[in-house]
């Protein structure tokens, strides 16, 4: 029996990742690592038979198992450094191409335009996504209401 609420929750996954932004006028233009901590928010109007919007489980199998293949120690690089590229190519080392730079704003949108495709057959909305690329700097992507 679904219940009709409007509920929103809130999965937290992390991952290790490299990146950098070439164009950055800073140290941020070197090759460097961080933790990133997401929060996905997903909501519904209605619960399902358990209670819930979609087990929280199921969003780590789902969402954390799409991260753990793509960007989950590997090096995020934007498609116009070719130089890193070429560098990442010659090691071996895994890589994940985007069509920007690979900054926190950039990836909490792509995050959450990859959740929200993932999801869409559990009939769940992703509203949001906050990408915390260090402990005081995170990103906020949400559904503009």
């Amino acid at each position: 029996m679904e219940v009709d609420v409007g509920v929103t929750i809130i999965r937290r996954l992390e991952f290790d990742s490299g990146h950098r932004l070439q164009n950055h006028e800073g140290k941020c233009k070197n090759m460097h690592g961080h933790r990133y901590r997401a929060h996905v928010e997903i909501s519904s109007d209605f619960l399902d038979g358990c209670g819930r919007v979609i087990d929280f489980g199921k969003v780590k199998e789902i969402v954390g198992g799409w991260i753990d293949e793509h960007w989950d120690h590997s090096f995020i690089v934007e498609r116009s450094d070719e130089w890193a590229i070429a560098a990442l190519s010659g090691l071996g080392s895994s890589h994940f191409v985007m069509d920007v730079a690979p900054t926190v704003e950039n990836m909490s949108e792509h995050l959450f335009t990859v959740a929200h495709a993932l999801l869409m057959e559990h009939d769940v909305r992703v509203t949001g996504v906050v990408l915390w690329e260090t402990p005081n700097c995170c990103a906020v992507y949400r559904v503009a209401e």
